[in-house]
């Protein structure tokens, strides 16, 4: 999820939980647009929160021992900081779309559960009823729960039929979702960034520095202020303050924008793998041996996976989709390839594919450019390549 700042895990007994409790806090924090005041709010609706989902942020009794104070995760001699966040919220104005928001945060629990079994068992569980009690969607039925050798595959029931892009939302919903994206910043907080703003006109360094650091702790809901203040200010040397400033809180397209996505999700067996983008390393890896060794349109004639197996040099394991339960060995390759001599394929024209269920809702495609993109599995674009593609 990106908003694991620091993690210091020293001879505590369970610092796998204390991740999970994080990333609880960090859900809680996107969909409401507030940090939890104490960890009993992941379980009990605050009567400030615009949205809350069934079942809260944490699924069971909270851990004991845990405690969450100045922005830290702490069991025993584990801390793991969590940001801010921007003090944007997710407020879904109809019951379609509070259910799907609903199955996205039930969804990122499953998952967050799973990373913790893997973390402190070091293994993947080897079926969904390691996991506890069944995961249960917003629409009623058990998630889907599958332990492969490599992965954990996690989906609602339906997961392509229940997700929604942007171009459903209609005008009405768009609009309330923007209106409830607006940072929660109160007054008073809004005064005392402005003076701290106030302090970078100061010409001693070290109160100049002490403003802008407390500005970077309080995190990205400061970034709108700043950026109203460069909008007015005249003083050059103060706006170049202001811009460095505001480059400490990229602008980030909102939570519920960055939340319409698949209602599935992949665990992997390594903690370091990338689900979607150790395929792509493969395709790259392969693709820059054809481009160094070979000059001119003298790429492998072969087809489908033939063509993979024919570069010169080219390694097994970069051969597999490092999800699949396909062991990597001489002769063997789990990618697609072209269905046509790529001497004669445009530079666009997808040449390798990776389909494997691994990946849940999306592929991995190769372009011969040399792009490697993820798009949604049975989506136009996979299907378009399925038309130049063959195993």
């Amino acid at each position: 999820m990106g908003v694991l700042l620091l993690a210091l895990f020293l001879q505590d007994p369970d610092p796998a939980t204390a991740a999970r409790l994080a990333r609880s806090i960090e859900l809680f924090t996107r969909y409401t647009g507030a940090c939890p005041r104490t960890l009993e709010d992941l379980v009990r609706r605050p009567d400030d929160a615009p949205f809350w989902p069934e079942g809260g942020f944490w699924r069971g009794a909270l851990p004991k021992g845990a405690t969450w104070k100045d922005g830290k995760v702490r069991i025993g001699n584990a801390s793991i900081a969590v940001s801010p966040g921007d003090r944007s919220a997710v407020v879904p104005p109809t019951d379609a779309l509070r259910q799907f928001y609903a199955a996205r945060i039930r969804l990122q629990l499953l998952r967050a559960a799973v990373e913790e079994f893997r973390d402190a068992k070091e293994r993947l569980p080897k079926d969904a009823s390691e996991l506890g009690d069944p995961w249960i969607d917003p629409w009623g039925k058990p998630f889907r729960i599958d332990c492969r050798k490599k992965c954990v595959r996690l989906s609602a029931a339906d997961s392509a039929a229940r997700s929604i892009s942007p171009e459903r939302l209609t005008e009405d919903e768009l609009r309330a979702l923007e209106e409830g994206a607006k940072p929660r910043v109160s007054e008073a907080e809004r005064k005392a960034i402005r003076a701290l703003l106030d302090k970078l006109f100061d010409d001693d360094y070290d109160v100049r520095k002490e403003a802008c650091d407390e500005l970077v702790r309080l995190g990205p809901m400061v970034g709108p202020i700043v950026a109203e203040r460069i909008a007015t200010e005249k003083d050059p040397e103060v706006q170049g303050r202001l811009r460095r400033l505001a480059a400490e809180f990229p602008e980030r397209p909102p939570a519920w924008k960055a939340e319409l996505a698949p209602v599935s999700a992949v665990v992997a067996a390594s903690r370091s793998a990338d689900p979607d983008g150790d395929c792509g390393k493969n395709f790259s890896s392969m693709w820059r041996s054809i481009a160094w060794g070979m000059k001119g349109p003298a790429f492998p004639s072969e087809t489908g996976s033939a063509f993979w197996l024919a570069l010169p040099g080219a390694e097994p394991t970069n051969l597999v989709c490092p999800l699949s339960d396909t062991e990597p060995k001489k002769g063997i390759c789990t990618y697609w390839g072209p269905a046509s001599d790529v001497n004669s394929t445009g530079d666009g024209d997808p040449i390798g594919m990776c389909d494997d269920e691994g990946h849940g809702d999306f592929v991995v495609i190769l372009r011969k450019s040399g792009d490697v993109d993820v798009h949604p599995r049975n989506g136009p674009l996979h299907k378009k390549a399925l038309e130049k593609l063959k195993r």
